[in-house]
């Protein structure tokens, strides 16, 4: 066991009995730590978590399992895993402090919790999972 700030983003976790991605959003003077779950389920979200949490390392990398992509056009729900240029992201839902909803997308790679990444989007995927 760890605490979270001594994990790098990426890796896969176990927290309360579950497997998770951890990700991370540098701030300004700080870093937010976040778990992301491995499978598609409505509403995904971000899930903060204080960077003194302990954590279960399970593995250094998260290996995706894509399942059929979906047919082109239409929204993306939270929850998707999109195919892009700059590599696989997890498209989560992200509140705010003060309630606002936004598109958040982490980088399965690196836990990198990015804005706005549909531009260039190959592919997304509804039925997906991280393993080990």
């Amino acid at each position: 066991m760890s605490p979270a700030h001594q994990l790098p983003g990426g890796c896969l976790v176990r927290y309360q009995g579950r497997l998770w991605l951890k990700a991370e959003r540098p701030a300004k003077d700080y870093i937010n730590h976040y778990l992301v779950p491995t499978q598609p389920e409505p509403g995904l979200a971000l899930l903060y978590i204080d960077p003194e949490t302990e954590l279960e390392m399970v593995a250094e990398r998260a290996r995706p399992s894509l399942g059929t992509a979906r047919a082109e056009g239409g929204d993306i729900p939270y929850g998707d895993l999109i195919e892009t240029p700059g590599g696989p992201f997890i498209k989560a839902l992200d509140i705010k402090k003060d309630g606002q909803r936004h598109a958040a997308y982490v980088d399965i790679r690196t836990g990198e919790v990015r804005p706005r990444q549909e531009r260039q989007l190959l592919a997304a995927h509804g039925q997906w999972k991280l393993e080990v």
